[in-house]
């Protein structure tokens, strides 16, 4: 696979190739003078090869920041160990955004299941009006509604998504997230497609006015939808440790929209593509 990807976070045959992503990547909270504590995306440097994070010998492996507590979770996200008419949801006890700890919660009567329309109940993070083993995702601040999305299943060594159309995703809240084609951005409003591990996902854009062709960038979802945040080597000139690119249709002449001296590449190596990415590229210079 290629590895010009930087700091960044599928059915339709236009999608393809995932250039520079092996690993899981990183995803940034949407920018705003308090989060949405609905939103549990903090920024979390990346740990796609290609990208500018260097330390460490284990990359984060998850879009979830880890904040600087250590609270004793109450109960077992797996198995959902709460009493009768609670759930088991994750929280931040220091009233943060970051979900660190878990506690049980009542659930509301005749509770939205997953993918329905939904509210949080003003009782703190945690608290909203999804059904068992669902949390209230991606909270529009203007209107409060977000949507019920599915917590993983399974155990913690093996976690996995009932439903094979998406991905399982975070290191503490693992959420299963649907997969999406990079080219057409087929994300719900206010998210991009962004690539994850061998894949793509959506995630909310985190990048406020910010994330356009050559932008900087330091996490995988702060740039616009349409674009990844490429190694600076990859592109024209630009500063900081990546820079937003556009995705494109192998064999289409997007690039040179942008800059004539940029190709579409394919996003994967040769022979590694699923089918569903055979044809997607991403803008840069050619090697």
């Amino acid at each position: 696979m290629k590895k010009w990807i930087g700091a960044l976070l599928v059915w339709l045959p236009a999608c393809g190739p995932s250039p520079f992503v092996e690993s899981e990547g990183s995803v940034q909270t949407p920018s705003e003078e308090e989060p949405p504590a609905s939103s549990p995306v903090p920024p979390v440097p990346p740990d796609e090869p290609g990208t500018t994070d260097e330390g460490g010998d284990e990359p984060p492996s998850s879009f979830i920041e880890i904040p600087d507590v250590d609270p004793e979770p109450t109960c077992d996200m797996f198995a959902q160990d709460c009493p009768s008419g609670e759930k088991c949801a994750w929280y931040d006890p220091s009233g943060g955004s970051s979900y660190a700890s878990t506690r049980c919660v009542p659930i509301v009567p005749e509770p939205d299941g997953v993918g329905d329309a939904c509210t949080l109940t003003g009782d703190g993070m945690g608290f909203d009006t999804c059904e068992l083993g669902a949390l209230c995702w991606d909270v529009d601040p203007e209107t409060e509604e977000g949507t019920c999305t599915a917590y993983c299943i399974g155990d913690a060594a093996n976690p996995m998504c009932p439903d094979p159309e998406q991905r399982c995703m975070g290191r503490n809240l693992q959420l299963c997230l649907p997969s999406c084609c990079p080219v057409e951005q087929d994300c719900p409003p206010r998210q991009g497609c962004y690539p994850v591990s061998n894949s793509f996902i959506c995630a909310p854009d985190a990048g406020g006015d910010s994330g356009a062709f050559l932008d900087p960038c330091e996490f995988l979802n702060v740039c616009d939808p349409g674009f990844f945040c490429a190694n600076p080597d990859v592109l024209p000139p630009c500063e900081g440790p990546g820079c937003c690119a556009p995705f494109c249709d192998v064999g289409s002449t997007t690039c040179a929209e942008y800059d004539p001296d940029l190709v579409c590449t394919p996003w994967f190596e040769l022979g590694e593509a699923p089918p569903i990415y055979e044809h997607t590229g991403a803008c840069m210079l050619p090697e």
